[in-house]
């Protein structure tokens, strides 16, 4: 396996840190990481979230994981992609983000890194691109409009 990448962020909109690592093996993507922060609507709780997402080779994401927690609640989130680009969270169809391309985590930046690699603007460029949006703190996939330039 071979690392391409290691960066570290400081959150801005409340205390914490994330932590993220991307690979390429055997013509496939990953990035790893984890975020550890407080969050506090309603009430402020300790958050430590690991993911895993896996991607082609052309950045199309295949699988994502989410585990950890968030206050006294554990959280383990599977989500799965076939090649007809059907998703599916913890085994469960998620119709509404049907085609998409990408996953974006909504508590993590490392995401975006995702469609800007597999879009591969040229300066001045712009492209909607709708994600597949798995929402904090309820962990609901849903479909999210984004443009890259």
């Amino acid at each position: 396996m071979t690392l391409n990448q290691t960066i570290l962020w400081r959150r801005l909109e409340e205390p914490g840190h994330e932590f993220a690592q991307l690979f390429f093996e055997d013509n496939v993507w990953r990035l790893t990481g984890t975020a550890i922060f407080a969050f506090s609507r309603p009430r402020r709780r300790p958050v430590r979230l690991d993911y895993l997402v896996t991607c082609d080779a052309d950045w199309q994401t295949r699988s994502a994981s989410v585990s950890g927690w968030v206050g006294d609640e554990t959280i383990c989130i599977d989500i799965s992609v076939d090649e007809a680009r059907r998703w599916r969270l913890n085994g469960v169809e998620v119709p509404a983000v049907e085609g998409c391309l990408d996953i974006d985590l909504s508590f993590s930046p490392a995401t975006n890194l995702l469609p800007i690699r597999r879009l591969r603007l040229n300066v001045g460029d712009e492209v909607a691109a709708t994600a597949a949006w798995l929402r904090f703190p309820d962990f609901r996939l849903e479909p999210l409009a984004q443009s890259y330039r």
